[in-house]
């Protein structure tokens, strides 16, 4: 058996982890990744697919948009991935449709993989395909459709998975103390040790509660609760300074929104 299989993710850590799981199994073929949902009707629309890894938040289209995008008779067998959605995961159950809830372990990934190959066992994807219409009609459902507005927008991440020694690890945001941006990469600091994102700061920006976080430097991005004070450098430079010692410059051009928000004095 050849299981042509697409993975669907905005974020590449995502895509890689669920790549390296794939990658020893003789009977899956990754035929290609896409980032956002455009690019996955593209390919669906132009490439048999048997087996589709679809991440939900996405932004711009989300997992349920794009299966909305998708001719009926190229429907593959679908596994949902999610972070944090409790609507989605509860339909998914209720309509009896596989589903990761990240961060997952290897064994409840190899579990709903065997569950994806015995639905494609049985050489006709009607009952699946089916029960996707389903969940597509509930999500287009008057009552449904503003919470399924909702997932069309990123939502503020709880985790954040980096790959450390070869291992995928889910950081806790709220372990995480401040950010700080190195080219293509983003530093993660926690109190007891820093990780490495391919990610870049702007995009990151964009997930986390900016209730939580605030960005004080272009390179920067601090949890609000660990700032201790402002204090002034030299020639109009400030820097701020964090409950744990450490000091990060502080831009220019934040700092009014900074002061604003922590209700310094102008």
């Amino acid at each position: 058996m050849n299981i042509r299989t697409l993975i669907v993710d905005d974020e590449p850590i995502a895509r890689e982890g669920i790549r390296l799981l794939l990658h020893n199994d003789s009977e899956v073929t990754i035929v290609g990744e896409c980032s956002n949902g455009v690019q996955a009707v593209q390919t669906l629309e132009t490439t048999d697919i048997d087996l589709l890894f679809l991440d939900i938040q996405m932004p711009e289209m989300n997992g349920f948009e794009t299966l909305a995008n998708i001719p009926h008779d190229r429907l593959p067998v679908v596994v949902f991935v999610t972070a944090y959605d409790q609507f989605a995961l509860q339909a998914f159950k209720v309509h009896a449709l596989d589903y990761l809830l990240k961060p997952y372990s290897d064994k409840e990934f190899f579990d709903v993989l065997h569950h994806a190959k015995e639905y494609l066992k049985l050489k006709t994807l009607e009952p699946v395909t089916t029960r996707l219409q389903e969940l597509l009609q509930e999500f287009s459902h008057p009552l449904t459709s503003q919470i399924a507005h909702r997932t069309s927008h990123i939502e503020y991440v709880t985790r954040i998975a980096v790959t450390s020694k070869g291992n995928i690890v889910p950081i806790p945001v709220e372990e995480i103390i401040w950010f700080e941006a190195a080219d293509y990469y983003v530093n993660i600091h926690t109190q007891a040790k820093s990780y490495l994102l391919r990610e870049t700061l702007t995009n990151l920006e964009e997930k986390l509660d900016p209730n939580v976080f605030i960005r004080i430097h272009r390179s920067v991005i601090v949890r609000i609760s660990a700032i201790k004070e402002i204090r002034p450098f030299f020639e109009g430079e400030s820097f701020v300074l964090l409950h744990n010692g450490t000091k990060l410059k502080l831009g220019k051009t934040y700092k009014p929104k900074l002061k604003a928000f922590m209700h310094f004095p102008t």
